[in-house]
C-alpha cells in the first residue's frame, strides 16, 4: 500500500522521531535523567525503538521422519534463540519496571494490551523505515 503522506512527507517515518523536540525542555530532561533516551524514543518507553529486541527466533523445527511430523530443537539456533530471549526478557523488565522518573506503577500501568499495540507498531515503524531507506 501507499503510505500516508501530509504536507508531502511519510506520516510513518516522522513518528519515530516526533518526540525528539522534547530534549530542548531543560526541565523535562532533567526529571528523566541521563538513563531517559528521548531521541527516536516515540512511545516515551525505557527501551528506545532502535535499541527494542526483535521477536525471538523459535529453535524449534517440525521435521517429517518416515512420514510423521517430529519436533526437534535445532542445535545450530538454539544458542540464537536463547540470546535473544534473554535479551528480549531484559527489556521486558526494563520496560514493566520503567525508570525513577514512573510511577509507582513503573511500565506495568500501561497493561498487557497496550504493550502488544505498542509492540505492534513499533515493528510497523522499522518496517516502513526499512522499505524507504
Amino acid at each position: 500500500p501507499l503510505p500516508f503522506t501530509w504536507n508531502g512527507k511519510n506520516v510513518l517515518l516522522q513518528i519515530p522521531s516526533g518526540m525528539n523536540f522534547l530534549l530542548k525542555c531543560t526541565e523535562l530532561v532533567n526529571w528523566f535523567g541521563n538513563d531517559f533516551t528521548f531521541s527516536r524514543n516515540p512511545f516515551m518507553l525505557a527501551v528506545p525503538i532502535d535499541d527494542r529486541p526483535i521477536t525471538p527466533i523459535n529453535a524449534t523445527r517440525e521435521i517429517v521422519v518416515d512420514g510423521v511430523a517430529v519436533k526437534q530443537v535445532s542445535s545450530s539456533m538454539a544458542k540464537e534463540a536463547a540470546e535473544q530471549q534473554a535479551y528480549f526478557d531484559y527489556c521486558e523488565k526494563v520496560t514493566s519496571q520503567g525508570g525513577g522518573w514512573w510511577p509507582s506503577a513503573g511500565g506495568n500501568a500501561l497493561g498487557k494490551d497496550l504493550k502488544r499495540r505498542v509492540r505492534a507498531a513499533e515493528k510497523v515503524l522499522i518496517m516502513e523505515e526499512a522499505i524507504c531507506e
